[in-house]
């Protein structure tokens, strides 16, 4: 087993473990969406597991298909978990539909409608200075999934810089800091990988 597949493999482990910690202590009403973010992260790097150890291509797509029942939900539960720690006001339940209302579609269209290439144009087996994977062109529907995400990254990061020195005044300064490393990560590792895609063999955002 290589190193990449075995560090997949460990980020696994500590999703489950992250999900089951936030199923046990959901007693506040941050749980909710904390036990939603985690859930769409395990999904996602179970199908990013199931992807990198496919034999064929159409393994590979199924790896994919699972990733994005979860994916599509990450950034937005991520914005509506850190506006329930940081801010005071609770959105609606009409802002709370509004925002889980794409990613459940964007993610029904890609198990319903994956075979007319609007989410994927094309799976291939390739090779990278000695390391083989699955490469994946995306199609429209991923760009449009991929620019909702970074909409909420920026919403993210705006709410944090917002009540940054609330938090630090109060002395929950750990909360703010994980909560910008936790957001910073694998955006900022998947911004490489997307730049660096030609030369590198392996996307390690789901790390």
């Amino acid at each position: 087993m290589s190193l990449y597949i075995g560090l997949i493999s460990l980020s696994l482990i500590v999703c489950f473990i992250c999900l089951l910690l936030s199923v046990v202590n959901s007693a506040s009403d941050n749980s909710f969406y904390l036990i939603f973010l985690t859930f769409a992260g395990f999904i996602y790097v179970f199908g990013h597991l199931l992807k990198v150890i496919a034999p064929s291509a159409e393994a590979a797509l199924m790896g994919i298909r699972v990733q994005y029942v979860g994916l599509p939900f990450i950034a937005p539960m991520f914005y509506l978990f850190a506006r329930s720690v940081l801010s005071p006001v609770r959105p609606s339940a009409k802002i709370r539909i509004l925002i889980s209302f794409p990613p459940l579609l964007l993610a029904l269209i890609f198990q319903v409608f994956r075979v007319f290439n609007l989410y994927i144009n094309k799976v291939t087996f390739v090779e990278h200075a000695g390391v083989y994977h699955w490469q994946v062109v995306m199609g429209p529907f991923q760009i449009i999934n991929l620019i909702y995400s970074y909409a909420f990254f920026f919403l993210s990061l705006g709410l944090i810089i917002k009540y940054f020195n609330v938090f630090r005044k109060h002395n929950r300064h750990e909360q703010i800091y994980l909560l910008i490393a936790s957001l910073l990560l694998p955006v900022l590792t998947h911004v490489v990988f997307r730049l660096c895609a030609q030369g590198t063999a392996h996307d390690y955002s789901p790390l």
